[in-house]
């Protein structure tokens, strides 16, 4: 019985020291976006393979259909059009790219 309470009292004081240096498990910061061309507010936004159209600021400034296209490396690239209000901040959604995202283009269509 004795030997379970050292060995349970030794992981307890060593998870202490880690604790208390400050290593130990940490979490992988979330990937910034980077930003398309902004047309009226709103701008494709993309991560690694993922992509969005956004509307920043106080929205879309004119209304009628947005279109965005996501240039993929190494394959075709993923297209949307997103009909907005002026004002809309809503999130749209892109199809993933499979390797990545290199750039993401948006046009104002009216």
């Amino acid at each position: 019985m004795s030997r379970i309470f050292n060995r349970s009292l030794a992981a307890k004081v060593s998870l202490a020291a880690v604790l208390a240096t400050g290593v130990g498990l940490s979490v992988a910061p979330v990937a910034s976006a980077k930003d398309g061309n902004k047309v009226n507010n709103c701008l494709g936004q993309y991560f690694s393979t993922s992509w969005q159209q956004v509307c920043h600021g106080s929205g879309a400034t004119a209304a009628g259909r947005y279109y965005s296209e996501a240039e993929c490396n190494w394959e075709g690239n993923e297209a949307l059009f997103k009909t907005r209000k002026v004002g809309s901040k809503e999130v749209a959604p892109g199809v993933d790219c499979t390797f990545s995202v290199i750039d993401v283009m948006t046009r104002y269509q009216g």
